[in-house]
């Protein structure tokens, strides 16, 4: 029994190396409808347009491949119309898809921010009904500053805020005679030339927009700060959007080359009602491992549940883990664990 738990911790050491390189170079779908509208596309869009109404066609035209969004699951890509809504030198402008007569939902807002003579800054925010949280991105740009002197000195890479005025759709919409633009078209409303096409596989779309990662990247930082206050008055959400369960699943699958080890990884994430006041977020983990010359299976289960009823209010926490080892031998080792912790959150003050 002790070369048999030998073996077990042996199986389960080669395994875990494996899925730790597994994965790294192969990027996840969230579940979230934003997986399907890429925000960095869209800036490279922006950037490249000379007029609002420009930027529209753009995003909206199957060959630029920015906009795969079905929110309303008809099997049909979803238009995606603009508004802008300008406050002194602050513009935030409104990508938005009609969903019916009375509802609309908001995909991202570009906000833009007028800092001197020739200064503007830049960042495009995914919202959170679409994305699952806020996602802020902005144009990315690497600046070399020298340290030291002589053989001693070095050049470090600052990132930098990249200064957009010079950006044609910026300029455009500084111009003392601009028309604040605010799109025509609405729900079954559209443009001549668009024509509905059916939505990519999400790895096809992704694939066709990841190039733009280069020039633009997350941030954490909201650098328009008067965004928010003019955004919130003219926001719009779509309840069976803000609403929708959102599952994601993924699975690793790793043969070693000699085809004595095999390990098969399946991760599975649920969230119901996540941006509500009540979330239920649920996990599930199964790790099945085999060694064929041994005639050894671990099969290892983890669960996890999490629970939040209202904003501030209590979180319960359960976990299940269990574990089976068997051999050729018939010999069979069980192990199962479950524990639940309860917190309440503490108001503030």
């Amino acid at each position: 029994m002790k070369h048999f738990n030998k073996t077990v911790l042996s199986i389960i050491t080669i395994a875990s190396s494996y899925f730790a390189m597994s994965g790294q170079t192969t990027a996840d779908s969230t579940g979230y409808d934003g997986d399907h509208f890429s925000l960095e596309a869209a800036l490279e869009s922006f950037k490249s347009s000379e007029t609002l109404e420009d930027f529209e066609k753009n995003i909206n035209e199957e060959n630029n491949r920015i906009n795969n969004l079905d929110l309303d699951q008809n099997g049909e890509i979803d238009y995606v119309r603009i508004e802008d809504h300008v406050d002194g030198n602050t513009h935030v402008i409104v990508l938005q898809v009609p969903l019916g007569e009375h509802e609309s939902q908001d995909i991202a807002t570009i906000e833009i921010e007028k800092t001197g003579e020739e200064n503007a800054i830049l960042q495009i925010v995914g919202n959170e009904d679409v994305y699952g949280s806020e996602k802020l991105i902005e144009p990315y740009e690497v600046e070399g500053r020298s340290t030291g002197k002589g053989p001693d000195g070095s050049i470090d890479r600052v990132r930098i805020v990249v200064n957009v005025w010079f950006w044609p759709s910026v300029r455009y919409i500084y111009r003392p005679n601009y028309r604040v633009y605010v799109s025509p078209y609405r729900w079954r409303v559209y443009p001549r030339w668009w024509n509905p096409f059916r939505p990519r596989p999400w790895k096809t779309f992704y694939t066709a927009w990841s190039p733009f990662r280069t020039y633009y990247r997350p941030i954490g930082i909201r650098r328009v700060n008067r965004s928010t206050t003019i955004y919130a008055s003219v926001r719009k959400t779509s309840p069976r959007v803000k609403s929708r369960t959102v599952t994601r699943t993924k699975t690793t699958t790793v043969v070693r080359s000699n085809g004595t080890v095999s390990a098969n990884k399946k991760r599975t994430t649920t969230v119901s009602n996540a941006r509500g006041n009540s979330a239920t977020v649920s996990k599930g983990k199964s790790t099945t491992l085999n060694k064929t010359n041994q005639g050894v299976t671990v099969n290892r289960t983890k669960k996890a549940q999490v629970t939040v009823e209202g904003k501030n209010k209590k979180a319960s926490v359960s976990k299940t883990k269990s574990t089976k080892v068997s051999n050729k031998n018939g010999n069979t080792k069980k192990v199962k664990k479950t524990k639940t912790k309860v917190t309440k959150k503490k108001k503030n003050g």
